[in-house]
């Protein structure tokens, strides 16, 4: 059949304003206490003491707008407007954060680095929160630390601590612990980690009043336990991850009576994740490999494909000396899977629309990039492919991802 240009395709929605804005500021100030001194006569300089104050602004906004009425049955529900849709939903977020750090160096062997830094502190959120007729503000205090213990230069522990303990989401925390051991630079290092969250639901979850959705609901916490085991070994450019994540009380949304509706799993998920990455080098080319398997027992409700991969081909090449220069192609694979559905007048992906599960075939992108002091120019062509074996392909229901594609971009910095 015939590759239908972008601009010819039918759509829903020709009127319609999709807008997110994220507006934010951020200001950190911190002074050191005690003696300064060198790290293994490094230019890395250790204060015995430190204490800072961070402050962020952020306001992020959300806007949809659609003249007329929809009567391809995309928008249900018109409970405010009934001839049109002006929704908005704000989110002012203050955030002040105070803490102290300091190390303990005891004394050092010849085998033993010894030295113990930690890090506490006090982080206060205050939230403004706008919709249709409705304002709230809430805030949440929680106490922080992280521990970072170095026995010696090839293994150290670290720990971190979040516990919210005062505001609307008192009782959420998230503990974590990893440690790195060194082997050898020939054998390579492991990364041992884990970590345990309890969350409170987003408020979009439970509270929603805009022109075409509006919930008032009460959901539970949602509880995630992950273990981890990685393998990393820089000189023949190996790396290999096995991660376990078990989940309650997911929190999804879903077709609920042909809309969308948030949804709250009462089952445990279970998701297993195997990466695998290496890289070939032969002399000028390079040749990356990524490698992603994943398992879950719900399907239905994490909707993600079994199999992804990506590859790169490439080669480098300098010119006049100070002219270097990376030329190849891209190669991006995932394996069938039942897609999710987007609802443009919230934001949000939800699982339903037929449940629809796509074919794939690799997508190719080509590309070239060249560095000449401070210039940067890259020439990319995506999706090279299109129309031999596979003329489109989705991720999303109902929304094909673009055509062949190219782009080019140029930045050239200005300073001393």
């Amino acid at each position: 059949s015939t590759i239908v240009q972008p601009i010819y395709e039918n759509t829903r929605l020709t009127n319609a304003i999709h807008n997110w804005r994220n507006n934010s500021l951020y200001v950190k100030q911190f002074y050191n206490v005690g003696k300064q001194r060198l790290l293994d006569s490094s230019a890395i300089v250790l204060p015995s003491q430190r204490v800072s104050h961070a402050f962020t602004y952020n306001k992020q906004k959300f806007f949809f707008k659609n003249q007329g009425i929809d009567n391809s049955g995309l928008l249900n529900n018109y409970y405010i407007y009934q001839d049109s849709t002006s929704d908005s939903t704000i989110v002012n977020h203050l955030r002040n954060e105070f803490s102290y750090s300091f190390y303990l160096r005891g004394k050092r062997l010849s085998f033993l680095r010894n030295e113990l830094k930690l890090d506490v502190g006090l982080v206060h959120n205050y939230y403004n929160y706008e919709q249709y007729q409705y304002k709230t503000n809430f805030q949440n205090i929680s106490l922080k630390g992280v521990l970072n213990y170095n026995f010696s230069n090839k293994a150290n522990l670290n720990l971190n601590v979040q516990q919210l303990f005062q505001g609307r989401d008192a009782g959420d925390f998230l503990y974590q612990a990893q440690s790195e051991i060194n082997l050898s630079k020939s054998v390579g290092k492991i990364v041992l980690g884990a970590y345990t969250q309890n969350q409170s639901p987003a408020i979009l979850f439970e509270r929603q009043y805009s022109n075409h959705y509006q919930w008032t609901l009460n959901f539970d916490r949602v509880k995630t336990q992950n273990v981890s085991f990685e393998y990393l070994n820089p000189k023949y450019r190996f790396n290999a991850r096995a991660s376990y994540y078990l989940v309650s009380n997911h929190l999804y949304f879903a077709e609920d009576n042909g809309d969308l509706a948030p949804a709250q799993l009462s089952d445990n998920i279970n998701l297993l994740k195997l990466s695998v990455g290496k890289d070939f080098k032969f002399g000028k080319f390079t040749f990356e490999n990524y490698i992603v398997y994943q398992k879950t027992d719900f399907e239905s409700v994490l909707r993600t494909p079994e199999w992804y991969t990506y590859h790169s081909f490439y080669m480098e090449q300098n010119f006049v000396k100070v002219l270097k220069t990376a030329f190849g192609f891209d190669v991006r694979y995932f394996s069938k899977y039942t897609s999710q559905t987007y609802a443009p007048a919230i934001g949000q992906f939800y699982n339903g629309g037929g449940n629809r599960t796509f074919d794939t075939w690799p997508v190719i992108d080509v590309w070239a990039k060249t560095n000449w002091k401070r210039a940067n120019l890259f020439i990319r062509y995506d999706y090279l492919n299109q129309g031999w074996l596979s003329k489109g392909y989705y991720t999303v229901n109902q929304y094909p991802m673009p055509y062949s594609l190219a782009k080019f971009g140029l930045s050239w910095n200005f300073y001393d």
